[in-house]
Formats: structure tokens, C-alpha cells, sequence
């Protein structure tokens, strides 16, 4: 919890729990000064004022720290927006700052003579309802009702054969749906929007609808900023739309100048660093899985951003939600999937397994929810089945 500390405001965080901050700054009139406010997921938020000019009229300048543990940067007051800062230990706003690890190219340092915290007390933020569905493939009208939330989510494979007509009675039906914000993206099912007029005809004759195609959106919903990304990409099976080649799992490496791992990285690299949720059509290799046939690429690019929700669909047999935790089980759990690790992997998946159910009886008294800690994994195929005779709907989560 933040604390005053000798005019230097500082962050009480647990070693392993590193939690995001979202820092902000809005200009103050009349005075020469800016109010910052530092918030967290169910944290108070606590304000200070700085000056935008020290007592000896020294304008700010932008200067670069490098203490080996992490970066600070000494940003123009005037031009800061929105920062977030990721805390992986105590850390005090001022000179120092020890072990910071950054979601941004920039952080920012203060004098901590030009500090003057003023705690604020304010109510932890709202839960946003996201309500999620995907391959539908046209039994959209015979689902079940979609339930209440405020963002509703599809994952692509709005249809069958991919015709103009079929795309347009799934979107009237999306379309219909109550919910504030809607968003889309295309599965390998939809080959019409593959077509250049035919997604300008859909972003044109649908204006409530929200269509991403590697592309991000931000969204204000219930106070919140949310950065959402969109993809319909899956890797290559059969002859259908939106595919890139196959990497092996096995092999795979981001700096590798192979067709297929250069595609499959390029398109996962236009994902936001701060993308607070992640759609895309298919799914990270090895979670809601069924068979292995999601990309290896996208999980890795995954353990680079770590949103809060990622939905895909895709695999119809691999329906659920799922919690990725981001810590050592997961990753030796991963290696051992892909088959990158030998007899040496499983015994690391073996260790991780039992110290984390050994940390976790430890800590059973702890029930603080943290924030940042884990992702929503959400496998939405609303069709499933012997013959995707099934029809089960949308799953609502909340971030």
C-alpha cells in the first residue's frame, strides 16, 4: 500500500505479485502545476501535486536512468498522459527506483523535493461484463439468449460458407443485440471479409458494430480505459481465409528468417503492449486446446503482453474458460506441450507443480485479489457436438 516516506511517495508490493499501474496526470488551473493520480486494480488511489518547474526555474528535462534493476525516465510534465507502470517490488517515486519492469518505453522519476502527496481515498473500480461467443457458424438465431453485460465479444465464424448473405444475417443479429460496445472479428469460416468492399460495406452499413482486423481499439466503459485488440488469424489448415503458415512448437523462435515463423510473428507483434483484452479467432498452442493445433507463436506473444482477457474460438471441443497464471508451472507445463523440453522438462513441470501447491497452502489465507496476476482464458465456440448439433451459447466473464 502506498506510504509517505520522507516527501517520497512509495509502493509496498509483494515480491512475486507485481501488480499494473495506471498513472495519469491532468493540468490544474490557474497554477504552473499538474496533479498525478496512481491507481490500482481494487487499490486507492492517491494524488500529488507537481511543479512543472523547480524553485531555480529549471525547466524539466528528459533524462535516462539505468540502476540494472530497471529504467527511469524524467518526463516533461505537460505532455504526460497516461503511463503504466509495472512493480515488481518496493518502489518509491523519486530518484530511485529498484526493480521496475516496464510495459512502456518510458517511465518517469521525480525530484522528490517537487513531490507532495495527498492521499485520497476513492472506491476500487468496476467489474466490466464481458459477455463472449464465437462459431456460431448461423445458428445464431436458435442460441440461447445472449446474457446482460457491457461488452459483447465474437470471436469469429459468424458463418458457414462465408457468403455476403449469410455475413449479413449474423451481423443484423449482432447488430440487434442490446449491449453498448460490440465487437468483431472474422474466423477462417467468413472469407467474404477478406474482401477489401466487403469489410468497407460492414464497417459502413454496421456503425455500432466494431470490426478488428490486427487492428486496436480503446474503449470508456464504466469509468475505464480498456485497449482491445482484434485478429482473425489462425495458423494454416486446409484451403480457408485469414491463414498463415504453421510454426513447429518445437522449433519456433521469433528471430528465425523462415516464411512461416516471420509471418506468424509479424502479425502477432501489432498486438499493444498494453492491450487490456486480446480477440483473436483461434487459440494459444496447448490451452483450450483440443489436438495442439493452436499457435505457438500467439502464446508466445502472449507472455509478452499478459492481457487481463484474451477470447478466441476455433477449436468447437475445447469450449471453457481457463486462468493462466503466468508463473513457472505454466511455462514448464508450455515446454513440455511443445515438446521443447526432454526428460529434464518434465521433472521441472513436476517441481513447479508441487512448490506451487506448497505456496499456495502457505498463502491460503490470502485472498487479496492482485490484479495483473493472471489472464482470463476464454474458449467461447458456441456450436459443438458429434455434429456441432450442440448450441451452447455465449460464457460471460468479468474484468
Amino acid at each position: 500500500m502506498p506510504i509517505t516516506l520522507d516527501n517520497q511517495l512509495s509502493f509496498e508490493l509483494p515480491l512475486k505479485y507485481p501488480d499494473t499501474y495506471r498513472v495519469t496526470s491532468t493540468p490544474e488551473a490557474p497554477g504552473p502545476a499538474v496533479t498525478i493520480e496512481i491507481t490500482a486494480s481494487n487499490y486507492p488511489t492517491f494524488s500529488f501535486k507537481v511543479e512543472e518547474n523547480n524553485p531555480n526555474d529549471m525547466p524539466m528535462q528528459t533524462e535516462t536512468y539505468d540502476k540494472g534493476k530497471g529504467m527511469a525516465v524524467l518526463a516533461e510534465m505537460p505532455e504526460l498522459e497516461c503511463l503504466v507502470l509495472r512493480l515488481s517490488s518496493t518502489v518509491t517515486v523519486g530518484h530511485q527506483l529498484p526493480g521496475i519492469t516496464s510495459r512502456l518505453p518510458l517511465f518517469f522519476s521525480l525530484p522528490s523535493e517537487f513531490i507532495h502527496p495527498s492521499p485520497i481515498l476513492v472506491p476500487a473500480k468496476e467489474k466490466v461484463r464481458v459477455v463472449c461467443i464465437s462459431d456460431t457458424h448461423n445458428t445464431h438465431h436458435s442460441q440461447p439468449p445472449l446474457p446482460d453485460g457491457d461488452i459483447l465479444i465474437h470471436s469469429g465464424d459468424l458463418t458457414q460458407s462465408g457468403t455476403l448473405c449469410e455475413l449479413c444475417n449474423a451481423l443484423d443479429w449482432l447488430n440487434s443485440q442490446p449491449h453498448e460496445l460490440k465487437i468483431i472479428v472474422a474466423g477462417n469460416h467468413d472469407s467474404s471479409l477478406a474482401d477489401p468492399k466487403t469489410r468497407e460495406h460492414v464497417i459502413s452499413t454496421y456503425p455500432a458494430l466494431t470490426y478488428l482486423e490486427n487492428s486496436s481499439i480503446e474503449l470508456t466503459v464504466r469509468r475505464r480505459t480498456l485497449r482491445v485488440y482484434g485478429s482473425p488469424y489462425t495458423p494454416k489448415h486446409g484451403s480457408w481465409s485469414f491463414q498463415f503458415p504453421r510454426v513447429s512448437p518445437a522449433t519456433y523462435s521469433p528471430n528465425a528468417h523462415q516464411r512461416a515463423e516471420c509471418k506468424s510473428t509479424k502479425v502477432w507483434s501489432s498486438i499493444p503492449q498494453l492491450a487490456d483484452i486480446v480477440i483473436t479467432h483461434g487459440p494459444p498452442f496447448s490451452h483450450l486446446d483440443l489436438g495442439r493445433t493452436g499457435c505457438y507463436s500467439l502464446l508466445y506473444a502472449l507472455w509478452r503482453v499478459r492481457p487481463r482477457l484474451h477470447v478466441f474460438g476455433h477449436i468447437h471441443a475445447a469450449r471453457g474458460v481457463e486462468y493462466l497464471k503466468w508463473d513457472q508451472v505454466q511455462r514448464a507445463y508450455e515446454e513440455v506441450c511443445a515438446g521443447r523440453a526432454g526428460l529434464g522438462g518434465l521433472v521441472r513441470l513436476v517441481w513447479w507443480a508441487v512448490a506451487g501447491k506448497v505456496g499456495a497452502w502457505l498463502c491460503a489465507g490470502d485472498k487479496e485479489d492482485r490484479g495483473g496476476l493472471q489472464t482470463i482464458l476464454v474458449n467461447a465456440a458456441a456450436v459443438g457436438g458429434m455434429k456441432d448439433d450442440q448450441k451452447r451459447g455465449a460464457i460471460a466473464v468479468e474484468i
